[in-house]
């Protein structure tokens, strides 16, 4: 009698640590999955964050003497930038440095993404590339020359020395992507690309996005 009691408790402990296993295992999944799940929605978040993200940028010359600038101004996004070929109006300023116009000194809050966890490596190496924490008040009058300069309302406080509120003053930034203008466009380009893999490699892919998500 004692040997099948033994034998029961023997048992009830193989079931219970079966049991553990098993609870173990689809705890691990569940957890698997729903990371996986909020990685979607963060990268979906920044997808939308960009479409909606409207940049003026500014592409002008000053003569000689300095003074006011003379060019042309367009409302994009970080895709409509990726895409101007060598027909664009923006080709010959490609060498000249991007500057801010005041009060700005972000694209986006994309502090957002680079602070997530989630966010997948392949996308954070190319945001980052937009993103400086320090910054230099620059040129408070036009000089002769080539200028670039982006305006998005978005000023991000954490980022910046010291807020410029004088007229005429532009903010200069130290990211990769801000370097050049040709080097803007670059960086915009492998963006892009980081996220339409991400978006494909999830088997989401691109044909169930909205048309005006256009990453193609």
């Amino acid at each position: 009698m004692k040997l099948w009691s033994f034998y029961f408790s023997i048992a009830a402990v193989i079931i219970s640590i079966l049991g553990l296993i098993h609870t173990i295992i689809y705890n691990l999944r569940y957890a698997k999955r729903e990371i996986k799940n909020r990685q979607i929605l963060l990268v979906l978040d920044l997808l939308e964050e960009i479409n909606q993200s409207k940049i003026n940028v500014f592409c002008g010359t000053v003569d000689k003497g300095g003074g006011e600038a003379s060019g042309r101004s367009m409302d994009l996004n970080l895709w409509d930038i990726s895409v101007l070929n060598d027909e664009s109006f923006d080709k010959d300023f490609e060498d000249e440095q991007v500057l801010f116009r005041t009060g700005t000194n972000s694209l986006f809050n994309i502090e957002k993404y680079l602070n997530n966890p989630l966010l997948p490596k392949s996308i954070y190496d190319e945001l980052t590339k937009y993103h400086e924490r320090t910054f230099t008040i620059n040129k408070s009058s036009m000089e002769q020359g080539k200028y670039v300069v982006l305006e998005t309302g978005s000023f991000i406080e954490s980022q910046f020395n010291r807020k410029a509120d004088q007229k005429g003053v532009f903010n200069e930034s130290y990211a990769v992507a801000f370097t050049s203008w040709l080097s803007f466009k670059k960086v915009s380009k492998r963006l892009k690309k980081a996220i339409k893999e991400y978006i494909n490699s999830i088997k989401i892919g691109l044909a169930n996005l909205r048309s005006d998500f256009d990453i193609q």
